[in-house]
């Protein structure tokens, strides 16, 4: 297999979106998956998948953050997270907003220097409560179960 390199990766940037509700509760939970990266499926450089998990506090019934955590968030994903791919040789595969929680997974090369590089680049973030979960999955198996 050819060694995973971010900086060089095409992948079409396609993205699926799937907004689910509950049964007596105007709670939302909104699904984002990169179907690109699906051709990097089991990657044997990208086993290990990190949650990097966003903590806000909700603005609504829905469970969606304030505008202003809106805006920070949204800024991070839009500008730091390629940055943060690039730099740390990963990829975003996902993504859950739920309820206090925006969740982005990332399947990484190298976990301590993706640390490293997460540690340089989420300013944007610096009033939010930030935390990382590294767990291994070779076989993409939660990227393929991701709605």
């Amino acid at each position: 297999m050819v060694p995973f390199d971010r900086k060089n990766l095409q992948i079409e940037d396609e993205w699926s979106y799937k907004q689910i509700g509950y049964k007596d509760s105007e709670l939302v939970t909104i699904f984002r998956k990169n179907l690109g990266a699906s051709k990097l499926l089991g990657h044997s450089d990208l086993s290990k998948l990190f949650y990097f998990t966003i903590i806000y506090e909700t603005d609504n019934a829905q469970g969606f953050p304030s505008k202003k955590d809106n805006s920070r968030i949204s800024d991070f994903e839009d500008i730091d997270v390629p940055n943060i791919e690039k730099e740390s040789n990963s990829i975003h595969v996902a993504s859950v907003l739920k309820n206090g929680i925006k969740d982005l997974l990332f399947y990484v090369s190298d976990p301590e220097f993706f640390l490293e590089t997460v540690k340089n680049n989420n300013l944007k973030l610096k009033e939010l409560n930030v935390e990382l979960e590294l767990v291994s999955d070779p076989k993409w198996e939660i990227y393929v179960d991701f709605p």
